[in-house]
């Protein structure tokens, strides 16, 4: 292009038709145009390292010809932003515009150069849906491989059932107690599923599932829509044709990039607010940006609506999680404004106050109920604690440094974290903000990916409260840059005038996707050797549940599964790197991207098939449905089952809280962390009851807890804080399947206490405990 930019520039005003008003600078003809096209590939032949023949190398004719259509369709896409840059400098320098369109449109078909307005929208869209389509099957998978998981998606679930069975839909409650840790936009939508579906876990998860859903279609549709480009166009016209639609290969691989990803995937299979949240702040900021861009191409018609959308969405986003829903969008728009130069431009095309009235309208009017029915208890507890305070102190366990946040984001997004660190250093925004500033809005949809990763990554990872869910609001963001840079041409970058910055850029062209690659196919065969020898791990772990889980994986050779599929997926990759090193660069770097793109899918794909949701089932069948088991059998409306407890009030026994027992016993149930307090406690209501007849308790208890107190307790008395045990069992040592304790008072009333086991599954039991 340096060589010879005029034939470059003339070659690449044929490649679209000259908008209204202006003029051709010249006329051709068909021979002519690819005459000039000829010489412009000569033009670019050093960079792309490419021999001055339409061929690469002297090969058969009909070798010949497909290597010289690769050629043509690798430096079609690139030719024109060459030329536009190089005329946008020339005339910028002479202070005249410079016409850069033919007055009749070029026949680029014939010519191998097909350009992207060419994509219709409707092979978009099926192209969108099917992808979409994937994603549900694997989520959906996911979710029916599995029940509730404790311990935080039974309080959703529960909430959402007490709120449908009470028909108040105003104040969430768990366990007969209010609940003010979430507000209720997912209570609302897992109660609606639940009365068309009944209340079972599949039509609690149905709203995570359909917001997963959602979000891949939209995220695709915007890169299909704005382009996804990796650097803006600086002679721009609004009116051309290419401008209106981008990339449907960039559309495919943010779709599923997002899709597959394994956070994404998995917070989409669980009845929580995490996806919801994720859902309703990403189509804010995407909302945002369509009003930003239609309202310099439409001189703001259309703009206002796209803004009140977001306005909406920002609303929906503070009932689903928070004030952090309307913190994060504008911390990410201001900053963007900010670098953009377009602050006070956008505060006279955006209608603040309007926006501003509708998110309110959205969001206050429940806060205000809350606070009205609860007092200022409910605000101090919510926006106070779960707000304020998780975000300054590290509450409920969750205070994590900064180098947690990191491994998450590395670890959870894995191979596309390389991806979008060279995709940040491949827009040089520092370097380069003047091209920014004077592109079009249009072309800025991956700056503006950049400012929402980088904010929302350094807000959340500036929280003392860390946990893998808080990194999913920057999923779309990674997704966009990823695709981006797999799919984005080096050519389309503009003109480098130094040969340090010529340098720096040649490394995150050819060699970071070489990079990248390699470092894909390294991640996969190390993954799979280590998830080959997975069942190894038993000789070192001691927890009995994990030594379970690992042996069902090892019986049924689920961990040969997902290993051969990584294996065999980095072997591809591999073969990919050690062939067509002698390629142009520029078809190399695309071969790469592709290839990437491709395996990656399959891979992950198939690996969740074969590997996760079967993980996932044995884990659940050990861990979740023995106690699942025992829950049920206090329900009065499950069917099916013997030795039911339907008229017992439950007890959970344990060291560790479990929610889910709640929604499966549909009954309120206390939650005892030892033996000695449950007798207590039993004692107490005894005494309360003055001799009447106290109602049979069902007590799901751990198993190993149960059998320590009876194996410890003496055959004397036990003293308590305000009461004198005596503990009588038959057999002692082999934990007690029938016991009896004496409960004695100053005043010489007696209360028999029986504990009965009638049943174990796994690490739980069962007790029957009677009063007399």
């Amino acid at each position: 292009a340096k060589r010879r930019p005029t034939q470059v520039m003339w070659s690449a005003s044929t490649l679209a038709p000259p908008p209204s008003g202006q003029t051709a600078r010249r006329q051709y003809t068909k021979s002519s145009c690819q005459e000039e096209l000829r010489v412009a590939k000569l033009a670019l032949s050093p960079s792309l390292r490419c021999s001055s023949s339409l061929t690469c190398k002297p090969c058969s004719p009909r070798r010949g010809r497909r290597n010289t259509r690769r050629l043509v369709d690798g430096v079609g896409s690139s030719l024109r932003m060459v030329a536009l840059n190089s005329s946008s400098d020339r005339g910028h320098l002479q202070g005249e515009p410079t016409p850069l369109y033919a007055e009749q449109p070029s026949r680029v078909g014939e010519l191998g150069l097909e350009d992207q307005a060419g994509v219709s929208k409707r092979r978009t869209a099926a192209t969108i849906l099917i992808s979409v389509l994937l994603v549900l099957t694997l989520v959906c998978g996911l979710a029916c491989s599995c029940g509730l998981v404790d311990d935080t998606e039974p309080l959703f679930v529960e909430a959402s059932r007490q709120m449908l069975a009470t028909g108040d839909f105003i104040t969430p409650q768990f366990n007969a107690l209010v609940r003010f840790d979430k507000p209720p936009l997912l209570y609302w939508l897992q109660s609606l599923s639940m009365a068309a579906f009944g209340p079972t876990v599949l039509a609690a998860r149905l709203p995570s599932v359909l917001c997963g859903a959602l979000l891949c279609a939209v995220v695709g549709w915007t890169a299909f829509k704005f382009g996804a480009r990796s650097s803006p166009p600086v002679a721009s016209q609004p009116g051309t044709v290419s401008q209106r639609f981008g990339s449907l290969e960039t559309a495919m691989c943010s779709c599923m990039a997002l899709g597959l990803n394994i956070l994404v995937c998995v917070w989409s299979s669980l009845a929580l607010s995490d996806i919801l949240h994720t859902t309703t702040m990403s189509l804010s900021l995407m909302a945002f940006f369509h009003g930003y861009v239609r309202a310099q191409e439409s001189s703001g018609k259309g703009a206002d609506k796209a803004f009140y959308l977001a306005a909406v969405f920002m609303g929906l986003g503070v009932l689903a999680k928070g004030p952090v829903s309307i913190v994060l969008p504008c911390l990410v728009v201001g900053l963007f404004a900010a670098y953009t130069g377009e602050v006070r431009k956008l505060w006279s095309e955006v209608p603040i106050w309007r926006c501003a009235a509708i998110v309110g309208l959205v969001a206050i009017p429940w806060f205000a109920a809350m606070i009205h029915i609860h007092g200022m208890s409910y605000a101090t507890t919510f926006f106070g604690y779960h707000n304020v305070e998780r975000f300054v102190q590290g509450v409920n366990h969750h205070g994590q440094p900064i180098s947690y946040a990191l491994l998450c984001t590395l670890v959870g997004y894995a191979p596309w974290t390389l991806a979008c660190v060279f995709q940040l250093f491949r827009l040089r925004a520092l370097r380069r903000r003047s091209t920014w500033i004077a592109s079009s809005r249009r072309s800025r949809l991956t700056l503006f990916a950049g400012f929402w990763l980088v904010v929302a990554w350094t807000f959340f990872a500036s929280s003392a409260s860390k946990l893998p869910s808080y990194y999913l609001p920057i999923a779309p963001a990674v997704a966009l840059l990823a695709a981006a840079y797999l799919t984005c041409h080096s050519s389309s970058i503009p003109p480098i005038s130094s040969s340090k910055e010529e340098a720096g850029m040649r490394v995150v062209t050819l060699s970071g996707m070489t990079c990248l690659v390699s470092i894909s196919t390294l991640l996969f065969l190390l993954v799979g050797i280590a998830l080959w020898w997975f069942p190894t791990l038993s000789g070192i772990l001691r927890d009995e549940a994990t030594l379970r889980i690992l042996e069902a994986i090892a019986s049924r050779s689920i961990h040969l599964h997902g290993s051969t599929v990584l294996i065999l997926a980095g072997l591809a990759l591999l073969l990919v790197l050690c062939t067509g090193t002698k390629k142009p660069a520029l078809l190399r770097r695309e071969t790469l991207g592709r290839s990437l793109f491709i395996t990656y899918t399959a891979a992950a794909s198939v690996f969740a098939s074969v590997f996760l949701i079967p993980v996932v089932h044995q884990m659940d069948r050990v861990r979740q449905l023995p106690l699942r088991n025992m829950s049920l059998r206090c329900n009065p409306a499950s069917v099916g089952l013997r030795h039911k407890f339907e008229d017992a009030s439950v007890v959970m026994l344990a060291r560790a809280r479990m929610p889910s027992v709640v929604f499966y016993s549909g009954k309120p149930v206390a939650f005892f962390e030892s033996v000695e307090d449950l007798v207590l406690q039993i004692h107490e209501l005894a005494r309360s009851r003055g001799g009447e007849l106290v109602p049979k308790i069902a007590v799901v208890a751990e198993h190993e807890l149960w059998v320590d107190f009876v194996d410890r307790a003496p055959t004397g008395p036990l003293k308590l804080e305000r009461s004198h045990l005596r503990f009588a069992s038959p057999n002692p040592s082999n934990g007690a399947d029938d016991g009896e304790v004496r409960l004695s008072q100053m005043e010489g009333e007696r209360y028999n206490v029986r504990f009965r086991k009638t049943r174990v599954d796994g690490p739980y039991a069962l007790l029957e405990v009677t009063v007399s």
